[in-house]
């Protein structure tokens, strides 16, 4: 009953790695010192002036690549009928390429392939862990379709809103994931790699990076503007997002996040016992930041926690409440290959407890 809500199929209502000789990428922003028109008899060390505005756009070109590092780390409670809480925690971490294979004044086609996974769980008892790098003899049916993405992706196309108009080969690259899971479990592993890492997984990368760009990009420092998403897996709900310029310095720009969710009812099927099962979600709220690259409009590091409180009804009319806590991390390394990525790159300290990997 635990996962009744990571495997819910909605049906109605409501709403690896790449070559390592990569193209040259773009020169990040630094600023000449400039001496002192004052008294040069004392040394004195120049200070930039303050920046008070700046355009939030992408701006990329064919051929640009860049090592991503993403992190989803989920905790899911759930009332018991003996009043002790029932906790199931999840942590996966991905190590990707994106490439950028078009840009046109109206879109932009993005490649993404990944190369390397990391996953653990503890649920009722069970722990699993999981690295791609190092994978067990016999591969955990929860984990083998992560075992069959490495080396493996499909593109997607950004409009002129920095959201997703298009996803290209997924369906594809999904199919050849789950070649290897059995049949009578591919509805829900299905399930799982749509909501982590699929096409719900790369919208998640854009909204809390690059899709928090405003379409009027000139922004002055405390500027704010407000962004609406329709979440459609694996519970419908919809979160009302506020963004705001809170930092400006040389190069990088901070925008803070802050999301209310608004309740909605929608019905679904366990994939577990394939039962008919009705969530409501009854609110909860986002907030975190994204350090952005002013030059690429990439993200140098985003951070986004949202808190989702739940009542799951079952058919036969037994009832609990849920809350969903999940903390996505996404970092940009333009100056790295995905290789040396692959073995160099530390989980952030800020990130929270749960499962990890030795």
């Amino acid at each position: 009953m635990v996962l009744c809500l990571c495997a819910v199929t909605v049906v109605g209502c409501g709403d690896a790695g790449v070559n390592d000789a990569s193209p040259d990428l773009p020169d990040w922003l630094s600023e000449d010192e400039t001496p002192s028109e004052f008294d040069t008899s004392v040394e004195s060390t120049p200070v930039a002036p303050a920046l008070d505005r700046a355009a939030l756009q992408l701006s990329l070109q064919p051929g640009d690549r860049f090592p991503m590092r993403k992190v989803v780390e989920q905790e899911l409670k759930q009332a018991s009928l003996n009043g002790v809480p029932q906790i199931s925690r999840s942590r996966l971490e991905l190590l990707l390429a994106i490439a950028v294979e078009d840009v046109q004044p109206d879109h932009t086609q993005m490649k993404v392939i990944y190369d390397r996974v990391r996953y653990s769980h503890e649920v009722a008892g069970e722990l699993v862990e999981y690295d791609s790098t190092s994978p067990p003899n016999n591969i955990p049916t929860a984990v083998m379709a992560y075992h069959g993405m490495v080396g493996d992706g499909f593109s997607f196309v950004l409009g002129r809103d920095n959201q997703i108009a298009s996803v290209i080969g997924f369906r594809e690259f999904l199919e050849r994931c789950l070649q290897h899971v059995p049949s009578e479990q591919r509805q829900r592993v299905m399930l799982d790699i749509e909501a982590g890492t699929g096409e719900k997984g790369i919208a998640d990368f854009v909204d809390n990076s690059i899709g928090l760009l405003p379409a009027d990009v000139d922004k002055v420092l405390g500027d704010t503007w407000k962004m609406d998403r329709h979440i459609g897996k694996p519970v419908p709900m919809q979160v009302q997002t506020t963004y705001t310029l809170k930092e400006l310095s040389d190069g990088f720009a901070v925008v803070s996040i802050a999301g209310e969710i608004t309740p909605s009812t929608s019905l679904g099927q366990s994939a577990n016992t394939s039962e008919n099962v009705r969530i409501t979600v009854k609110g909860g709220h986002s907030h975190g930041q994204c350090t952005i690259f002013l030059d690429s409009g990439l993200p140098k590091e985003s951070r986004v926690e949202r808190t989702v409180d739940m009542t799951v009804q079952m058919a036969g009319g037994l009832e609990f409440e849920q809350q969903k806590n999940t903390v996505t991390t996404v970092e940009t390394f333009p100056s790295q290959s995905s290789r040396s990525m692959s073995t160099a790159i530390q989980p952030a300290s800020h990130e929270t407890t749960g499962p990890r990997f030795q």
